[in-house]
């Protein structure tokens, strides 16, 4: 077992490219289907039947709001994270993502890397819905500003 881990590229280098954003992309897909059989089965749980619209649209649209809603949470719960720890640290370290082990501030910086990920990732998986979806979730406006966020 040890072979397999010590082929492994480090982790410095696997967090930025393309196959991981590839692998955390298809795991928001995961996350997004696995809700969506969660709120197929509860929804005649968590809504009154009497309220029709309320019960369809948790059924029906659920799981994309929760799964934004755990990403949501958990990006701004790893910045506010990478804030505390970077309020008193050298404007040079607050300002740069060191690459490796030994540079200064890695050990305050470092952990911002999987925060990217997890947020470009989602980026890439939410244009892959709203493209899927064209044009019931957003028309080219909303296609454009995914893509341009994405970017920048």
């Amino acid at each position: 077992m040890g072979g397999l881990l010590s082929s492994l590229p480090p982790l410095e280098a696997s967090m930025t490219s393309p196959f991981s954003v590839l692998v955390c992309t298809l795991c928001w897909e995961l996350l997004y289907q696995t809700l969506g059989l969660f709120f197929q089965l509860a929804a005649p749980r968590l809504v009154l039947r009497s309220h029709s619209k309320g019960y369809s649209s948790m059924a029906n649209h659920g799981h994309s709001y929760a799964c934004a809603l755990i990403h949501a949470v958990v990006v701004t719960a790893r910045g506010l994270q990478h804030l505390a720890g970077l309020v008193g640290a050298p404007a040079e370290v607050q300002m740069m993502s060191p690459m490796g082990p030994g540079e200064p501030g890695y050990e305050l910086a470092h952990p911002t890397q999987l925060t990217n990920l997890l947020f470009f990732s989602w980026l890439c998986y939410d244009i892959c819905h709203i493209i899927s979806w064209y044009p019931q979730l957003g028309g080219a406006d909303t296609v454009a500003h995914h893509v341009g966020v994405a970017i920048v």
